[in-house]
């Protein structure tokens, strides 16, 4: 087998790999946004279904709160109702299995300035 078609079999092996996994394409709040007033839940997008085994809200303190998933069912959009306190800077932390059960894990930030 030469250089050529060494490089188009792996090319080839890849691709499927690459599109069963499923990345999350936003959230609610987005990354980095400031909002005037907690969130009374956070939105998970993800590009393909994807089967969410854990999400955590995470405070100025360090505290993480676990957030109840509802269903292990794969999804592309999951929203979930949190307790956000009050000010402060806060980090979501979530893990997620793709299609073809490898583990993804991600964060997003946002912040809270009350009045």
């Amino acid at each position: 087998m030469n250089r050529h078609q060494m490089a188009a079999a792996l090319i080839a092996a890849w691709i499927p790999l690459a599109w069963a996994h499923s990345p999350m394409s936003g959230s609610t709040p987005a990354d980095g946004a400031r909002l005037s007033e907690p969130p009374a839940e956070l939105t998970l997008r993800f590009a393909r279904p994807a089967r969410v085994v854990r999400v955590e809200l995470v405070g100025a303190d360090g505290k993480a709160q676990a957030l109840e998933i509802p269903s292990r069912d794969k999804v592309k959009e999951l929203a979930l109702p949190v307790s956000v306190p009050g000010s402060g800077n806060y980090e979501v932390r979530w893990r997620a299995l793709g299609a073809d059960g490898h583990a993804m894990s991600g964060t997003f930030h946002f912040s809270v300035q009350a009045p």
